[in-house]
């Protein structure tokens, strides 16, 4: 899907060029791993499941929970060759059907195809003849999809699952409607991504009162902002933009490194930026004028509030995901990019923008000098035209470390693919 250009001036189109793997939103290089999730290489996503290994008192309800003796024990008589631990049970005096008998909702999580793994038992106690054997249906769950547990001792049995945008998923044991087990048993719960979902569309408009993420999210982003092509305008985004795409969409992107304060006068350190880092404010100009709609396919959407960054001598900058309001006494940036203005009690700060606050400043208006650095971006190469350190980045164009030696560019990083000098590297 795509916006028709009438809508706007200009439309500024940034291609995620991302393939697929499994989740944990909060790192952008695991990101990476859930658009690479297969069925041959799923990416573990159990830390998002609380009590997985059962061993604990937390995470799990039961039915009836308030009859049943002991959250969790180990019990002999289901021990096996594959497993003999503690687990989570359910049991009364008499079996349940048709309904959940330990579960747990797990949240967190990015749209796709799941599969829950887990060591699971039932057998039948208050039942002279039958004790002992699994009798009936009983089943390994996640939402909607089952699988029957066979087995009177600890047996691993997986259960595949879509999770939709949302990220919801409801797991454990259910019981059918011919169950006659009275005890049953989980342990060892694993979840896993083997494929990623469908992206969701979400619209960002810097006027918004709100940023329409709430949660990390795989997304693509329609993103309405006024970028000037004249004067530096400040850009936060909860998304990252990749090297290769900035000159095409971008006339400069500076990151600031450092500032000052002279009287009446705030210094911006600054420097050419090869790269945008979500919650990390910046200051461009945009190649084209006018009103501005950047969409941008494939990326991870980590809303949480932007972290103020400390630039010394008592000045901090503030990047903003929404029209922010609630700062009286910090300092906008001018249309011009000249002057910082002071806020009011009713001024507000555009949303993907930012501010800045002045320690001990009173003055109503600042001046801005900009001052920029050289960045020593160009590698240092050897007569071979192999440089001697590289930056490794993820496939999202995140750089994860910068000048280190090639031969140990990628040690003590999680298995998956990197990109180094514009190359594709697996690490095993």
């Amino acid at each position: 899907m795509r916006l028709s250009a009438m809508m706007i001036s200009v439309v500024l189109v940034f291609s995620g060029g991302m393939t697929g793997r499994e989740v944990r939103a909060q790192e952008v290089e695991d990101f990476d791993l859930y658009l690479e999730a297969s069925e041959e290489c799923p990416y573990d996503a159990t830390d998002k499941v609380e009590n997985a290994t059962c061993t604990g008192n937390t995470g799990w309800s039961r039915h009836r929970n308030d009859a049943a003796a002991g959250y969790n024990k180990h019990n002999p008589d289901f021990d096996s060759d594959i497993y003999s631990g503690m687990g989570i049970e359910s049991w009364y005096w008499t079996p349940e059907q048709n309904c959940e008998l330990i579960w747990q909702e797990v949240s967190g999580l990015l749209p796709g195809r799941y599969k829950v793994t887990a060591y699971s038992v039932g057998q039948v106690y208050n039942d002279a003849e039958r004790k002992g054997q699994n009798v009936g249906s009983i089943y390994l769950f996640a939402n909607g999809q089952r699988t029957r547990i066979t087995s009177n001792k600890w047996e691993e049995v997986e259960v595949v699952c879509e999770v939709w945008a949302g990220g919801s998923l409801r797991i454990g044991i259910s019981a059918g409607d011919d169950n006659a087990n009275d005890w049953v048993s989980i342990a060892n719960v694993r979840l896993a991504c083997i494929g990623a979902g469908e992206p969701e569309k979400i619209a960002l408009n810097e006027s918004y009162d709100i940023c329409a993420a709430n949660a990390d999210t795989y997304a693509d982003v329609y993103l309405s902002k006024v970028v000037s092509d004249t004067y530096p305008t400040w850009f936060c985004v909860p998304f990252p933009i990749r090297e290769e795409q900035l000159a095409a969409y971008f006339k400069e992107v500076k990151e600031v490194t450092a500032a000052g304060q002279d009287g009446t006068t705030v210094r911006l350190d600054v420097q050419d930026a090869t790269e945008i880092l979500p919650g990390r404010p910046y200051l461009v100009k945009a190649l084209r004028p006018g009103h501005t709609l950047m969409v941008v396919d494939g990326v991870l959407v980590t809303p949480s509030a932007p972290q103020p960054v400390s630039l010394g001598d008592g000045i901090t900058l503030t990047g903003t995901y929404r029209r922010t309001e609630g700062i009286a006494g910090a300092y906008l940036l001018s249309e011009d990019g000249q002057t910082l203005t002071r806020a009011d009690s009713y001024a507000k700060a555009k949303g993907f923008s930012a501010y800045l606050t002045v320690e001990g400043s009173e003055s109503r208006t600042l001046n801005v000098n900009v001052r920029h650095e050289a960045t020593g971006i160009a590698p240092v190469a050897p007569a071979d035209g192999a440089a001697d350190t590289v930056d490794v980045f993820t496939l999202s164009g995140i750089r994860i470390r910068k000048d280190v030696r090639r031969a140990q560019a990628l040690d003590g990083l999680q298995r998956g693919i990197y990109i180094i000098e514009n190359q594709k590297i697996v690490k095993p």
